[in-house]
């Protein structure tokens, strides 16, 4: 009886274990690119432009090569917007990497490093950590990297060259390591994550150690988190305060106003976020664009891709057009011939250091609408004298940009096929995030012992006291396993109900009953 009362504790303790571990969840710093140099705020408006145009090229590259590169599909551009911060190895090594979400493979610097680019963090070396493995050339990974990149043996190493759209390349050995993610509710480490090791490149990545892919394709970190989502919220641009970025169970809806639409798969370059834009308005006026303006083309082409790497939202031409000259006709002020860039080509003459009033822009779904305020399309530099429509034209297809996302939080559903949109403050969502977890602990807390007691109860009733029982109890551990395995065994019957009463008390659950989410109504 002692066994079987200490394997009913132990299955008490895995339950509650469950229960716990639905609460918790990853919460990632993320950091833009532009906040490591000494640039200008204008300077980051045309570096944002320059990464903007360049995700557009390399995209339509992509598409352009998909079907002569001999099955291989060649990536988006290899630069982006933010930063990550995490740790690989045995024991760890901190790493800063690019967060994409139009990238599949998690690769980093390795040494010996044969060209490798300047990093801020020291280069990682497999040979000083013991998690380290390289992978097979008949590993089942191995064979799937070969739709990506040129794969090679190497005394029976898996070899790469990962290729991306705009000519930039890196080299190395496909591996597993175990990575870590760290955050102020704790570090979550994830063992045996398929990576890129990489000792040749050809081109700096923004002073980082790699990349993070976050795309819908194989080897992306989506693959390993405990459920397949995750959410970002972007802090405005020219103020280069942290953004945050959960990841798994933590990412979850914290208000009731979300809009959730339908991720759209495009054939030809399936690890993309496509969305099915029907329209635009402003001010309660249909635009007229082109019927088929968003609609994803038999060759590919065409279609709205969300894309945190695009700094500015970039409109195919027959779209971009209509918008330009609709703010163009509401702004009532006189047009400069000066602009931050050529592509920002609507720019007017402001002596104000404030946002005129303007209506919101509204983005139409199937499923609803996405409200664009007039501080997320429009562009105002203070001190500059210019107020600029900040978006930019596209020839084949169209990007939904970060600037546009700025104070949205935006949850992928990959497994579900879902995206959606709530309003927020996003330079106070990290800290608010973190004090409703801890709230919702210490109310699960005491709904636990509430639960356990009610089940002990209740096991009493069915279970004989132990003292009845046959089998003499020998010492006060034996009686103590017993009366754990009283609510032991009805907590397995009851598990269900466990794990409910864990989601009820979830960040969503708190966050979107709590007058305090920092809403930007």
């Amino acid at each position: 009886m002692d066994k079987i009362s200490l394997i009913f504790a132990q299955l008490l303790v895995g339950i509650i274990f469950i229960c716990l571990s639905c609460i918790a969840g990853t919460q990632v710093s993320l950091t833009h690119v532009d906040s490591y140099g000494s640039y200008s705020k204008s300077e980051i408006i045309s570096r944002g432009v320059e990464r903007a145009t360049s995700r557009h090229e390399a995209i339509r590259s992509t598409l352009e090569q998909s079907s002569t590169l001999n099955g291989q599909s060649r990536l988006q551009s290899s630069g982006s917007s933010y930063l990550m911060e995490l740790s690989i190895g045995t024991p760890p090594v901190q790493l800063v990497s690019i967060m994409d979400t139009g990238s599949n493979l998690i690769w980093t610097q390795c040494e010996p490093c044969i060209n490798c680019f300047k990093q801020t963090t020291p280069i990682f070396n497999p040979a000083k950590s013991t998690s380290f493995n390289t992978v097979s050339c008949n590993s089942d990974a191995c064979t799937r990297l070969q739709f990506y990149s040129r794969t090679t043996c190497t005394s029976s190493k898996c070899q790469y060259t990962y290729g991306y759209a705009d000519e930039s390349s890196t080299t190395g050995s496909l591996s597993k390591e175990t990575f870590t993610f760290a955050s102020k509710s704790g570090s979550v480490s994830v063992p045996n994550v398929v990576f890129g090791c990489s000792s040749n490149s050809t081109q700096s990545f923004d002073n980082t150690s790699g990349i993070v892919g976050l795309s819908m394709g194989d080897f992306s970190l989506i693959d390993y988190l405990d459920t397949p989502k995750f959410s970002y919220c972007l802090t405005p641009l020219l103020d280069m305060s942290t953004s945050t970025l959960l990841l798994g169970s933590g990412a979850c809806l914290i208000s009731k106003n979300a809009l959730s639409i339908p991720i759209i798969i495009n054939p030809r370059i399936p690890s993309l976020y496509y969305l099915n834009l029907k329209g635009i308005s402003i001010g309660g006026d249909t635009l007229q664009i082109p019927t088929n303006s968003f609609n994803i083309n038999s060759d590919g082409s065409g279609g709205v891709i969300i894309d945190s790497g695009s700094t500015f939202t970039g409109l195919i031409s027959s779209a971009y057009v209509v918008v330009r000259e609709k703010v163009r006709s509401i702004v009532n002020l006189p047009l400069s011939e000066y602009t931050f860039d050529p592509a920002i080509d609507l720019c007017f003459v402001s002596k104000s250091n404030s946002m005129p009033n303007m209506p919101d822009m509204i983005f139409h779904f199937d499923t609803g609408d996405f409200i664009v305020p007039k501080e997320n399309y429009m562009l105002l530099l203070p001190g500059s004298g210019l107020l600029c429509l900040a978006m930019i034209e596209f020839p084949t297809l169209s990007i939904f940009g970060a600037y546009q996302q700025q104070n949205t939080h935006i949850l992928y559903n990959v497994g579900n096929k879902m995206l959606s949109f709530e309003p927020a403050q996003c330079n106070k969502l990290r800290r608010f995030l973190y004090n409703a977890t801890t709230a919702a602990m210490r109310r699960y807390q005491w709904h636990n012992y509430l639960f356990i007691w009610s089940l002990q109860f209740f096991a009493k009733l069915v279970i004989p006291d132990p003292t009845s029982w046959t089998l003499p109890m020998t010492n006060q551990g034996s009686k103590r396993a017993v009366t754990a395995a009283q609510a032991a065994s009805i907590s397995v019957l009851d598990g269900v109900h466990c794990y409910i009463a864990a989601a009820l008390t979830r960040l969503a659950s708190d966050c979107s009953t709590d007058p305090s989410f920092p809403s930007v109504d």
